[in-house]
């Protein structure tokens, strides 16, 4: 009870604040979700905020700007696609409670409301930020845009700080790369919190190759050169692979808007950064472009040899977890295990039925062929989405690029991130069912490319925004 009186007591703080800006407030409510320097989930830990957690807080108050009186809310009941999208998580998620939750497993009621409902709330409950992200994102793009910029520049540069001097600015991890095969020296170094840096890429890659007027443009390239040493450090397969997912993406788009198949000399124009990236890390951390080279061969490695890597070691997730999900696959096919019961299974060991490295086997195992089949209306939508935003951009680029580039450029970033998640990346899909911080991302780029989509057709598309540059 204490919980939620103090829950009540801040937004009666805080929605005086947010009545009068609620653009910006309700972006930075949205940048602060995303932990831009890792600090927030250790000083606003469960035990500090008496079993809450900070997503709690945020998305609590993200809905705030809601209220306030000039917000227009109507828009979501006459919009169609995201209508489509709000029908099937509602269904969804009745079907999770009801099916996967009780059903499936035999669980009691007050296991449901206990375990599912509370514990695993964020995933549950989490496609409701795109109805204010919708709202917000027809408002107004710029702070996103901008909070982008600064929420990379400043956190990464504390980061780099506290790698060279030593102080602790910023929380730090290290970890052995290849721990499990008792060591090797080869140290993984990350920040615990990555934020939005990694919406930075498509946004430097379309600025410079386009050679976009945009506002920061030097801070812009200086956080993409620092994201993308920061990736190179982490020494990550996802990463790596997200990273480059998001580059060709990106140059792919821009490939068949403005170039028209005649890419070469843009992508000359690359070679100049990459020079600089490889002089940086050469004065800087140069054992990581060795590191990283090995790095690139598990990866090919992994995809074309079925995990085998370098003197005949195989892939821990090949090797044991994708046996104990395809197990409890042929076991339980149609529903799956269901809500509790996967972790249940005694053929392997307890660890090999974790599903953060295999989420698509994983969650069939879990969900069964029927609930994923269901699942996969949600993917369907976005697929809808991303094809509709995609043409009315082509057709309409260049109205688009002169009268609002800071929407041209966050819906770049938008429609890069959910097709590398279908791409380059796909070895992560499903993973938004379980683990709760996936599902911000997508739900922000859905509600982004929904609002502007209905934007563009409500102008059609002849002005999109008030001004050259920054107004949309």
């Amino acid at each position: 009870m204490l919980n939620y009186l103090i829950l009540l007591l801040l937004a009666l703080i805080i929605i005086p604040l947010v009545n009068k800006n609620p653009d910006f407030s309700f972006w930075l409510f949205i940048t602060l979700l995303f932990d831009p320097t890792g600090h927030i989930a250790g000083l606003l830990s469960r035990s500090n905020l008496g079993g809450f957690n900070y997503i709690d807080i945020f998305i609590f108050l993200s809905f705030l700007p809601l209220l306030s009186n000039k917000v227009n809310t109507r828009a979501v009941f006459s919009d169609k696609l995201l209508g489509s999208f709000l029908k099937f998580f509602f269904f969804f998620m009745i079907y999770r409670i009801i099916v996967h939750g009780m059903i499936v497993p035999e669980q009691s009621l007050n296991y449901v409301l206990r375990y599912q409902i509370v514990r695993e709330r964020i995933p549950l409950f989490g496609f409701l930020l795109i109805i204010p992200v919708y709202v917000m994102a027809k408002r107004n793009l710029n702070y996103f845009y901008y909070f982008i910029i600064f929420a990379t520049i400043i956190p990464l540069s504390l980061y780099f700080m506290t790698l060279f001097s030593g102080l602790d600015l910023i929380p730090v991890g290290t970890m052995d790369r290849y721990r499990g095969q008792g060591g090797s020296g080869v140290i993984r170094t990350f920040m615990l919190s990555s934020g939005l840096s990694l919406f930075i890429v498509p946004i430097a890659v379309c600025v410079y190759l386009l050679k976009l007027n945009a506002k920061y443009k030097k801070i812009i390239y200086i956080g993409f050169v620092l994201t993308v040493m920061s990736i190179i450090l982490t020494l990550t397969k996802g990463m790596f692979l997200y990273l480059l997912g998001v580059i060709l993406i990106t140059l792919w788009i821009l490939n068949k808007w403005f170039f028209h198949a005649n890419i070469i000399k843009p992508l000359s124009r690359l070679v100049f950064p990459i020079v600089i990236l490889w002089l940086l890390l050469m004065l800087t951390f140069p054992k990581y472009i060795s590191y990283s080279q090995r790095l690139t061969n598990d990866i090919y490695s992994l995809i074309f040899k079925g995990g085998e890597l370098e003197e005949g070691r195989v892939e821990g997730r090949i090797q044991n977890q994708l046996p104990a999900h395809l197990y409890t696959i042929t076991k339980y096919p149609l529903f799956g295990t269901g809500l509790g019961r996967l972790y249940e299974q005694t053929e392997f060991a307890v660890e090999d039925y974790d599903v953060t490295d295999l989420p698509i086997t994983g969650h069939i195992a879990q969900f069964g062929i029927i609930g994923i089949s269901i699942y996969m209306i949600f993917y369907y939508l976005i697929f809808i989405l991303i094809k509709r935003v995609y043409f009315k951009f082509k057709a309409n680029k260049y109205n688009i690029l002169k009268n609002s580039l800071n929407l041209f450029l966050v819906s770049i970033v938008a429609i890069s991130f959910l097709v590398n998640k279908f791409t380059f990346v796909i070895d992560k899909l499903f993973s938004e069912l379980t683990l709760g911080k996936n599902i911000f991302p997508m739900m922000i780029m859905i509600g982004i490319l929904l609002s502007v989509l209905s934007k563009l057709n409500v102008n059609n598309s002849q002005s999109v925004g008030k001004s050259k540059y920054d107004n949309n």
